[in-house]
């Protein structure tokens, strides 16, 4: 998870298209065309400063080969694995 996305689910949302579009190769500004956004705010979302709305995680998963279910279940997943790791440096 990047510094800026805190613990927010948004954030770990975020990490699973990073997560996907690195396993596929994808450019950010690859992003901003599927979404219709400038590169800037494609940056800010892929790097979860700004949330994405559900059609935005749906054309990009369209793109990828991926539901948004699965990008919620590995955002989900990410969220647990970042749990685990915060409790374990806490005790």
């Amino acid at each position: 998870m990047q510094a800026n996305e805190g613990n927010s689910f948004t954030g770990h949302i975020a990490g699973a298209i990073r997560a996907e579009m690195a396993r596929q190769r994808m450019e950010f500004v690859q992003v901003a065309s599927i979404i219709h956004v400038s590169r800037a705010t494609a940056y800010r979302r892929i790097n979860g400063e700004i949330p994405f709305d559900v059609t935005e995680i749906e054309a990009i998963g369209r793109h990828l080969g991926v539901t948004v279910d699965e990008i919620f279940a590995s955002a989900e997943l990410g969220a647990e694995i970042e749990a685990r790791r915060v409790k374990s440096v806490a005790a």
